[in-house]
């Protein structure tokens, strides 16, 4: 047997939107097959209040569009409407899609099985279609050099 590092799903769609995921990182997936609803929910809230950016596997399924609904409300109330979210489908496969999308704006026709949603913390921005998490930048007037840079 022979093991080989990969390449998470998360790590390949961070990689197309730049750079999310600079700080703490949670993964949650909306796959209420194995996790009660209940507790997907918690570890969704919980992660945001904490200031984690957010990978969202298993967004939809056949039959679960309820949960994807219920997990975009709870983002939109705990960041806003105008919050950012990188939707990124098939990560270096065919037919490719990379995305930047403010929360009020995704639309469930956009989101499937191969679909990774990247929720980044409070300190991100937005560059065309990149997001950029500054690292280690914790005062205000830093952040917003670091944004004006080759705008």
């Amino acid at each position: 047997m022979e093991v080989v590092p990969g390449v998470t799903a998360m790590t390949a769609a961070a990689a197309l939107l730049g750079a999310p995921l600079m700080h703490d990182v949670a993964t949650v997936s909306l796959s209420d097959r194995l996790t009660p609803w209940e507790t997907i929910e918690e570890r969704l809230r919980s992660a945001v209040a904490a200031g984690f950016a957010v990978a969202l596997y298993n967004p939809v399924g056949a039959h679960r569009e309820a949960q994807f609904r219920r997990a975009l409300e709870v983002l939109k109330g705990a960041l806003g409407e105008e919050a950012a979210v990188g939707v990124v489908r098939r990560a270096f496969r065919a037919g490719q899609e990379a995305v930047v999308r403010r929360l009020g704006e995704l639309s469930r026709d956009e989101v499937d099985m191969e679909t990774i949603l990247i929720v980044p913390p409070r300190s991100a921005f937005v560059r065309g279609n990149l997001l950029v998490t500054p690292r280690g930048y914790r005062r205000e007037e830093d952040v917003r050099r670091i944004q004006e840079v080759g705008s």
